[in-house]
């Protein structure tokens, strides 16, 4: 018996009487093109939590080419002219292998377009190719990087943040998944060294691999040193909530959303049946663009960029059927239909 199954088994509250809207960013804001563009599953790391349960390992390389990447972004470019752009790019890990720099120019050199640009990356990569991803931000190109740490060499991690921190200044900020072989005193450790080298870090409750997006059981005491460093050390305000009777609450990560929202329903994930939810795009490795990437987002496939030249970059808007629990990956507003 299946996750859906399962939970049609079960009378359910509508999660709508509870909360009005969940939405991520500092402000509701549904009219840029936001898209999240996937590379690559390839990544020279191995992590046992990585959520994209995928094989990452292509030999020594990706399998998709400087040259496949750049094809695509010439496709993409004509659709981001003159556009508000919010783009992130990600893998597996890209910045071992492409150049970036190149990618941006093909997307944004001389396009009229106001982009910010953001990086997802574990930092492995030589400092020289951050800072030449960097060095295309002009005035209508804003570029960020949230580097992730994956519990590699800390200092080594750190030494590379401080650099790039300089370039990016108040902007910067990192994030850290939390499993459960994580202990508090090695969580205390680690929080400890970015606090003293004045790094931002944001630490997430992990989320298993092939898991319906369900959360890790953690070691005693991590959860709640989770919530209360994003709380009174992590200043940056990432999502909200609005709660059905109008009241409203900052968060400072988006992890502490869904275990809020999985607490209050007694479930081990998030589980936003019935509520309308506004989605970004995803773009895949093979050219498909998909409205968001969730189970739901099955049935919301809108093209591929190789073969439907008149696809369009903008936000859909459908309702959660409750195929799975939600990560909040792409959504830009989730809403309970209600005035």
């Amino acid at each position: 018996m299946g996750f859906v199954d399962n939970m049609n088994e079960q009378k359910i509250p509508f999660i709508g009487d509870k909360y009005k809207y969940v939405y991520t960013g500092t402000e509701l804001n549904i009219n840029r093109i936001r898209l999240a563009w996937h590379i690559t599953d390839w990544c020279n790391y191995s992590c046992p939590y990585c959520i994209q349960s995928v094989n990452h390992h292509y030999a020594k390389e990706p399998k998709e080419t400087q040259e496949y990447v750049e094809s695509m972004a010439k496709l993409l470019r004509p659709k981001l002219h003159k556009q508000k752009v919010t783009l992130t790019l990600y893998g597996g890990e890209i910045s071992t292998y492409y150049n970036l720099r190149r990618i941006v120019e093909i997307l944004f050199k001389d396009n009229e377009s106001d982009a910010t640009v953001t990086l997802l990356t574990n930092l492995s990569a030589p400092l020289e190719k951050y800072k030449d991803f960097m060095n295309c931000s002009d005035k209508n190109l804003h570029i960020r990087i949230i580097p992730s740490y994956q519990w590699s060499n800390v200092d080594e991690f750190i030494n590379k943040c401080v650099f790039i921190r300089k370039f990016l200044g108040n902007a910067f900020q990192c994030s850290c998944v939390v499993f459960d072989k994580t202990t508090l005193e090695h969580l205390k450790e680690v929080a400890e060294k970015f606090r003293k080298a004045n790094i931002p870090i944001r630490f997430t409750h992990g989320r298993m691999p092939k898991s319906n997006n369900t959360f890790y059981t953690l070691q005693d005491g991590v959860s709640d040193f989770i919530i209360n460093w994003n709380k009174n050390v992590f200043e940056k305000i990432t999502c909200h909530i609005t709660y059905a009777d109008g009241t409203e609450k900052p968060c400072f990560a988006r992890s502490d959303i869904l275990k809020e929202v999985a607490d209050y329903q007694g479930f081990n994930g998030a589980y936003f049946k019935d509520m309308m939810c506004f989605t970004g795009l995803n773009l895949t490795p093979n050219g498909n663009l998909r409205a968001g990437s969730c189970p739901d987002r099955s049935k919301l496939y809108i093209a591929n960029i190789f073969e439907d030249k008149d696809f369009t970059l903008k936000p859909y808007k459908s309702k959660c059927e409750g195929k799975g629990f939600c990560n909040l990956c792409n959504s830009i507003l989730i809403w309970n239909g209600k005035y």
